[in-house]
């Protein structure tokens, strides 16, 4: 894999008129008008809230989910398949009350406002740490959250600050308050292009550009990215998930009751509690035990990161590996196509989880 383009963050660009660039920064602007009147209707309460008709909500999980092998034909257990129905009421959000700009409704998300509009302090922590967990919000700042997407969190955060001039964030509590009393200058509203992979390309933005804050919400996602390697000494969720089925399906055999693998699975958990790693060849998985003080596995020569206990179970695993992708960490870490919206490397979660299509 090579290395991906770094660009530094806090990048202004002032192209010429007639070019595409210049057609990219009209697109920013416009849509950062937007960003910007939906927050000024939400700190200018000019906006109503209707309940949508409920909707049923479905889900299927397989667990574990099997795999194709070198032709094609999945293999590996079958599992579970669960599926979970529920019946959840959708809010819309209407700005027809709010006159300065014309913005579209936000429809069918799910609201949960408590009466009086307070938010408990855990729930306050919980939405701004999906917004400093997602390298998107964090580079784009508090306009970024404003899109529909973060509906669920960003409105339940208004309805707090109305009630009790309470966010749950300083930095928000400080601008929030500042544009109120100023009247909602747009030079004080960090840009959200500014400190993001792009940069900002509309010569005239009248946003803040603050150069410092964008290098430092980039070094604070690259850190928190280099720390979900230190479970190099520690599996990740689905390494231990594969482990265990793993182990299950050799000693259970085909015939093994419901009771057998129940207890087969008891103590199934109890050994690998201890395992700091293991060969990343699926089919092998032997574990680097704590009880070892020397691992018996071997890094890969390229990404100093993925284990092997033998050259054979790398040779074998080359092409799965390849495709993660195998590359030094700090192309990884740069790298924003390999990470999800809350901050995990795609494919480590315990479950396979397609984000946005990856």
């Amino acid at each position: 894999m090579s290395a991906p383009k770094i660009r530094p963050r806090g990048i202004h660009q002032n192209p010429r008129p007639d070019t595409t660039d210049f057609e990219f920064g009209q697109k920013q602007a416009a849509q950062q008008l937007i960003y910007y009147h939906t927050l000024c209707a939400a700190l200018q309460k000019k906006f109503s809230v209707s309940v949508s008709k409920g909707f049923i909500w479905k889900l299927i999980l397989t667990i574990p989910p099997q795999r194709p092998d070198a032709n094609g034909r999945l293999v590996g257990d079958p599992g579970i398949t669960l599926g979970v129905l529920a019946h959840r009421p959708l809010s819309d959000i209407n700005f027809s009350e709010y006159t300065d700009f014309a913005l579209e409704s936000i429809r069918e998300f799910k609201l949960e406002i408590r009466p009086g509009g307070l938010a408990p302090q855990e729930d306050l922590e919980i939405w701004h740490d999906i917004f400093k967990n997602n390298f998107e919000t964090r580079e784009g700042n508090v306009l970024s959250c404003t899109h529909g997407s973060f509906a669920s969190e960003f409105w339940p955060i208004i309805y707090n600050y109305h009630a009790c001039g309470d966010t749950g964030d300083a930095g928000w509590n400080k601008l929030f308050n500042r544009l109120k009393s100023e009247g909602y200058p747009k030079s004080i509203i960090p840009c959200r292009y500014f400190g993001a992979h792009a940069g900002c390309w509309d010569g005239k933005c009248p946003f803040l550009h603050d150069k410092r804050s964008a290098v430092a919400n980039r070094e604070a996602i690259l850190k928190a990215r280099r720390k979900t390697f230190d479970y190099k000494h520690k599996p990740t969720p689905q390494q231990s998930s594969a482990r265990i089925r793993l182990l299950l399906n050799r000693r259970a055999g085909p015939s093994a009751s419901f009771e057998e693998r129940e207890a087969l699975m008891t103590q199934i958990h109890k050994e690998v509690k201890g395992d700091r790693a293991y060969c990343a060849n699926p089919e092998c998985m032997n574990p680097w035990t704590n009880d070892q003080i020397t691992s018996p596995l071997k890094n890969c020569s390229r990404c100093k990161f993925v284990l092997y206990c033998s050259s054979q179970c790398q040779k074998k695993d080359w092409p799965r590996h390849k495709a993660e992708p195998c590359a030094p960490i700090e192309v990884l870490v740069e790298n924003d196509d390999l990470w999800s919206p809350i901050g995990t490397r795609k494919g480590t979660e315990f479950f396979k989880t397609n984000w946005g299509g990856a």
